[in-house]
Protein backbone atom coordinates (compact mmCIF):
# COMPACT_ATOMS: atom_id res chain seq x y z
CA UNK A 1 0.00 0.00 0.00
CA UNK A 2 2.91 2.31 1.15
CA UNK A 3 4.39 1.89 -2.33
CA UNK A 4 1.67 2.58 -4.56
CA UNK A 5 1.39 6.12 -2.10
CA UNK A 6 4.59 6.96 -3.15
CA UNK A 7 4.49 5.72 -6.88
CA UNK A 8 1.34 8.24 -7.45
CA UNK A 9 3.36 11.08 -4.98
CA UNK A 10 6.43 10.12 -7.25
CA UNK A 11 3.76 10.10 -10.62
CA UNK A 12 2.24 13.63 -9.58
CA UNK A 13 5.53 15.36 -8.85
CA UNK A 14 6.61 14.38 -11.91
CA UNK A 15 3.63 15.91 -13.77
CA UNK A 16 3.45 19.07 -11.72
CA UNK A 17 7.42 19.86 -12.66
CA UNK A 18 6.44 19.04 -16.96
CA UNK A 19 3.24 21.36 -16.66
CA UNK A 20 5.38 24.32 -14.71
CA UNK A 21 7.70 24.05 -17.35
CA UNK A 22 5.10 23.42 -20.30
CA UNK A 23 3.20 26.98 -19.03
CA UNK A 24 6.61 28.88 -18.61
CA UNK A 25 7.94 28.28 -21.92
CA UNK A 26 4.87 29.64 -23.51
CA UNK A 27 5.90 32.23 -25.62
CA UNK A 28 9.46 32.24 -25.23
CA UNK A 29 10.05 30.96 -28.76
CA UNK A 30 12.86 32.36 -31.28
CA UNK A 31 11.65 35.18 -33.29
CA UNK A 32 13.26 33.39 -36.33
CA UNK A 33 11.52 30.08 -35.85
CA UNK A 34 9.25 30.04 -38.63
CA UNK A 35 12.04 31.27 -41.51
CA UNK A 36 14.10 28.56 -43.00
CA UNK A 37 17.86 28.25 -41.75
CA UNK A 38 20.40 27.49 -44.81
CA UNK A 39 23.95 27.60 -43.60
CA UNK A 40 23.43 30.88 -41.95
CA UNK A 41 22.39 32.59 -44.84
CA UNK A 42 18.64 34.23 -45.00
CA UNK A 43 16.86 33.14 -48.09
CA UNK A 44 14.95 36.00 -49.83
CA UNK A 45 13.11 32.77 -52.15
CA UNK A 46 10.58 29.93 -51.43
CA UNK A 47 13.03 26.77 -51.05
CA UNK A 48 10.07 24.42 -51.79
CA UNK A 49 10.25 23.06 -55.93
CA UNK A 50 7.15 23.36 -57.20
CA UNK A 51 5.20 20.40 -58.78
CA UNK A 52 3.69 19.29 -61.70
CA UNK A 53 0.25 18.89 -60.84
CA UNK A 54 -0.99 17.62 -64.40
CA UNK A 55 2.03 15.10 -64.07
CA UNK A 56 0.54 13.73 -60.49
CA UNK A 57 -2.96 13.71 -62.19
CA UNK A 58 -1.74 11.61 -65.16
CA UNK A 59 -0.03 9.35 -62.53
CA UNK A 60 -3.28 9.05 -60.50
CA UNK A 61 -4.65 7.92 -63.54
CA UNK A 62 -2.44 5.45 -64.68
CA UNK A 63 -2.20 3.75 -61.07
CA UNK A 64 -6.29 3.69 -61.66
CA UNK A 65 -6.19 2.01 -64.34
CA UNK A 66 -3.23 0.21 -63.59
CA UNK A 67 -6.04 -1.43 -60.74
CA UNK A 68 -8.26 -2.17 -63.24
CA UNK A 69 -5.92 -4.22 -65.46
CA UNK A 70 -4.53 -6.15 -62.43
CA UNK A 71 -8.74 -6.82 -61.55
CA UNK A 72 -9.41 -7.87 -65.27
CA UNK A 73 -7.23 -10.21 -65.27
CA UNK A 74 -8.79 -12.32 -62.39
CA UNK A 75 -11.64 -12.09 -63.84
CA UNK A 76 -10.64 -13.84 -66.76
CA UNK A 77 -8.97 -16.44 -64.92
CA UNK A 78 -11.37 -17.84 -62.08
CA UNK A 79 -15.02 -18.83 -62.02
CA UNK A 80 -16.96 -15.77 -60.62
CA UNK A 81 -20.67 -15.63 -60.78
CA UNK A 82 -22.75 -13.28 -62.25
CA UNK A 83 -22.90 -10.75 -59.79
CA UNK A 84 -18.93 -10.51 -59.70
CA UNK A 85 -19.07 -9.74 -63.40
CA UNK A 86 -21.68 -7.14 -63.07
CA UNK A 87 -19.85 -5.21 -60.45
CA UNK A 88 -16.86 -4.94 -62.26
CA UNK A 89 -18.79 -4.00 -65.76
CA UNK A 90 -19.66 -1.38 -62.99
CA UNK A 91 -16.18 -0.39 -61.78
CA UNK A 92 -15.23 0.08 -65.58
CA UNK A 93 -18.11 2.07 -66.89
CA UNK A 94 -17.11 4.82 -63.69
CA UNK A 95 -13.51 4.82 -64.79
CA UNK A 96 -14.48 5.21 -68.64
CA UNK A 97 -16.78 7.93 -67.52
CA UNK A 98 -13.53 9.42 -65.16
CA UNK A 99 -11.78 9.06 -68.30
CA UNK A 100 -13.90 10.86 -70.57
CA UNK A 101 -14.22 13.85 -68.10
CA UNK A 102 -10.68 14.24 -67.64
CA UNK A 103 -10.34 14.30 -71.49
CA UNK A 104 -13.52 16.66 -71.44
CA UNK A 105 -12.12 19.20 -69.25
CA UNK A 106 -8.42 19.62 -70.77
CA UNK A 107 -6.87 17.41 -67.47
CA UNK A 108 -4.84 15.13 -69.66
CA UNK A 109 -3.09 17.63 -72.35
CA UNK A 110 0.40 17.85 -70.77
CA UNK A 111 1.30 21.04 -71.61
CA UNK A 112 -1.59 23.94 -72.68
CA UNK A 113 -0.59 25.21 -76.43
Amino acid sequence: MVFIFVLTLILMVVFLIFFVHMVNSVGKGESYTDHPFECGISSNFSSRILFSLPFFLITLLFLMFDVEIILLFVLIFSDLSVMFFLLYIVILFLLIASLLMEWYYGSLVWMKM
